[in-house]
């Protein structure tokens, strides 16, 4: 592994991170917004507006419900599923469907040439960075569900 592909998965994987740390601080403020706007209330009957700390706020009901459902939304199908299931249509199967119609229809591509179609691109580094990332979803679900 090239240290210009170690540098890529780790530039990779910190935007990952920096970019759901992001997601979720912008998230759970409108969720603040919108919640103080309707009156929301906390489990003991106090409004939400009159919560004085970050701390009572973020261990709120409300907050952690909206919380929650957005990790989850963020992780289920966005990144656990569907990135795994067009992967696998997009550079397993596709390439070699098209080389399959490539070599089928145009009589000059043989021997060697139509084995060299059929290959498949080298995996990049970046699937580590995924994989990594996935990792820092799954050990975030305690703290944020």
């Amino acid at each position: 592994c090239s240290h210009t592909q170690k540098m890529y998965m780790l530039c990779y994987t910190s935007a990952l991170i920096l970019n759901l740390a992001l997601d979720i601080v912008l998230q759970g403020y409108l969720s603040y917004l919108q919640m103080v706007g309707v009156g929301a209330r906390t489990a003991s009957g106090n409004l939400l507006s009159e919560l004085t700390s970050f701390q009572q706020v973020l261990e709120s009901y409300p907050i952690q419900k909206s919380l929650g459902k957005l990790y989850f939304t963020y992780c289920w199908p966005c990144t656990f599923l569907l990135p795994f299931l067009l992967e696998a249509v997009s550079v397993q199967w596709l390439p070699q469907h098209i080389a399959r119609l490539l070599v089928g229809a145009d009589p000059r591509i043989r021997g060697k040439h139509a084995v060299k179609a059929f290959e498949l691109g080298e995996m990049e580094q970046g699937r580590y960075a995924d994989i990594i990332f996935n990792l820092v979803l799954v050990v975030c679900i305690p703290f944020l569900s």
